[in-house]
């Protein structure tokens, strides 16, 4: 199955509706970087989640998701 995106609005009231799948696009991404599982559903939120921002952008905006982190495999408190 390919990744897609639907776009939903409504004709008589201002609604718009976004779902999509970005199965292709997680593992890609899981697979280019040697991600672990739990990193890879990290990453795959945040993809997702700038995808759907970015489908409501107009022409010349830009969405820039950033995350920061220690880098490590380990939570310190």
């Amino acid at each position: 199955m390919a990744d897609y995106l639907a776009r939903i609005m409504g004709e008589k009231y201002n609604v718009i509706g976004l779902a999509c799948v970005t199965t292709d696009l997680v593992d890609e991404a899981r697979r280019l970087h040697g991600a672990s599982r739990t990193a890879s559903t990290a990453l795959g939120r945040a993809l997702t989640g700038g995808l759907l921002m970015g489908a409501l952008l107009k022409h010349g905006q830009r969405v820039n998701p950033t995350s920061k982190g220690t880098g490590g495999d380990r939570c310190h408190l």
